[in-house]
């Protein structure tokens, strides 16, 4: 099976953590042939006069574009992805109502708001089949600002998704085959999640076992020693509880828990915890934080695992210092950046590094190459919140730097 077209690296747009498995379910629905239903019709009719909205429509989202296969109000057969604000949805797997998007810091400066047709109001709810795989909304739209929709339309919304759910798995025709093909896509993306699960507990298993070599009774430092050998235990088990908390295991996707938190102790706890650990292993860790107490709209848990990830990856490639550094700016949103001096990333290597999710790729193969897979792991919740990932150049060892947008720093 081919893999569908890939997302662009520096998509501006949050991207679902099983983006290659949703396109896959999607190319094997195939349901553009069934575009001229009349069922998607009436539905897109029922979503304009719940909301008394011009404009609605049904979308396919996958690659880098969005597809209708009904659109009413509006003469369109798709936007690129990068227009397209229930990309948004999507990847939160919930409805996302915004009254007036000039007041909404994830879309005042979406494209399709600052430039035509410049939307004013979006309601969307997100099509969700049985398998656990979000393909795309039912979404209306307006040109205006509307008052805050009531409980009763959003569940109208949320039942018109779930009916365009049930529809996209019930086919034409009977066809096992088909059938079995769809239960096939989830349970290879299920075995990837939980290949890379297994991976990324062998580093802090190896920490367990390396340190707990170290203990010796006339070892003057071993009571830090002992601490460093608890805080790599908790740190495990901090990787295990934030991964299946936040797993949907049928389908490998991942949700957010968005919530206003603090930055700077958020960096400091991932940093703190590695120290000792890092001290273990003969490298130092610097840490600069901005002096603001800044308090973006983040998934914390994940957000902090993420920041172990590059840590992880600084003592397991890196060289004997590193330095992590936040800023923090309403505008330019958050960046943190960890530094390194190792001996780098050959530059055939640099193109594979952030793909372990979202390409078929043998992930025993990736961590023998000396990359590990920490870097995708941090990679996919980057651009869960809608920011990037990248490597920056530098003079010797690599600079990792995490980059979330300023609509973040408006919570």
């Amino acid at each position: 099976m081919s893999d569908p077209a890939p997302i662009h690296a520096d998509a501006p747009y949050p991207v679902p953590a099983n983006e290659c498995a949703r396109g896959h379910v999607i190319a094997e629905l195939d349901l553009p042939r069934r575009a001229d239903d009349p069922f998607f019709a009436h539905v897109v009719e029922l979503a304009r006069r719940i909301f008394d909205a011009p404009v609605a429509f049904i979308s396919l989202i996958s690659g880098e574009e969005q597809r209708f296969l009904r659109i009413d109000g509006m003469d369109l057969e798709g936007t690129p992805r990068t227009h397209s604000m229930c990309a948004y949805t999507v990847a939160a797997r919930r409805t996302i109502v915004s009254g007036d998007t000039h007041d909404d810091p994830r879309f005042r400066d979406h494209p399709v708001v600052a430039g035509p047709p410049h939307v004013r109001f979006s309601a969307s709810a997100p099509v969700i089949l049985s398998s656990g795989f979000c393909l795309g909304t039912v979404c209306a739209v307006d040109l205006v600002p509307h008052d805050p929709p009531t409980p009763s339309q959003i569940a109208q919304l949320d039942a018109l998704a779930g009916m365009v759910a049930r529809f996209y798995e019930v086919p034409l025709e009977p066809d096992p085959a088909h059938a079995h093909r769809l239960r096939a896509i989830a349970s290879e993306a299920q075995d990837a999640f939980l290949d890379l699960i297994g991976h990324e507990l062998r580093t802090p298993l190896n920490g367990i076992m390396g340190l707990a070599e170290c203990l010796a009774p006339a070892d003057p430092g071993e009571a830090e020693v002992v601490a460093a050998l608890k805080g790599s235990t908790e740190h495990l088990g901090a990787i295990v509880e934030s991964i299946l908390s936040f797993t949907e295991l049928r389908s490998g996707d991942v949700a957010l828990n968005e919530a206003p938190a603090r930055i700077d102790m958020l960096v400091t706890r991932a940093v703190d915890r590695m120290r000792r650990l890092a001290a273990a292993r003969g490298t130092s860790v610097a840490l600069h934080l901005p002096d603001s107490e800044a308090r973006p709209l983040i998934d914390a848990a994940k957000l902090e695992l993420a920041i172990t990830c590059l840590l992880d990856n600084v003592l397991a490639h890196g060289g004997g210092q590193a330095v992590v550094t936040v800023t923090t700016d309403r505008s330019a949103g958050i960046q943190i950046t960890v530094q390194d001096d190792g001996a780098g990333i050959p530059d055939a290597q640099q193109a594979r590094i952030w793909s372990a999710f979202a390409v078929g790729a043998d992930l025993h193969t990736r961590a023998t190459d000396g990359l590990g897979l920490g870097l995708p792991l941090a990679h996919r919740i980057a651009e869960l919140h809608g920011g990037t990932l990248t490597l920056q150049p530098a003079t010797t060892g690599i600079s990792v730097v995490m980059t979330l947008p300023g609509w973040r720093m408006a919570a």
